[in-house]
């Protein structure tokens, strides 16, 4: 669980504001024709699209994982509740049957 919890810290310090502006990104690639985005020093908007998409999915697995970390250390609560109880209830001396 550490090793996951610090990997979603680091991707999202990683990533930064790189999401917003990747969006911002999309909006200003689809709002422009290819003469305008030549006046923004954007030559290669192929390129420039596969960047944003390598973004948006690194950013989409980091909340996966941030969601299936956040389950599975709920799980990991509740069995050890439940445990807790059970080590509770568990008599001092064995039970001998007849």
């Amino acid at each position: 669980m550490k090793v996951a919890n610090e990997t979603i810290v680091k991707t999202r310090e990683d990533l930064g504001d790189k999401p917003k502006e990747a969006n911002q990104l999309i909006t200003l690639l689809n709002g422009n024709n290819m003469y305008q985005l030549d006046e923004l020093d954007i030559e290669d908007r192929i390129g420039t699209i596969i960047e944003i998409k390598k973004v948006l999915t690194k950013r989409n697995l980091m909340l996966n994982l941030e969601k299936k970390f956040q389950s599975m250390q709920a799980n990991i609560d509740k069995f050890m509740t439940k445990f807790g109880i059970l080590r509770e209830k568990r008599p001092s001396q064995s039970y001998c049957y007849p």
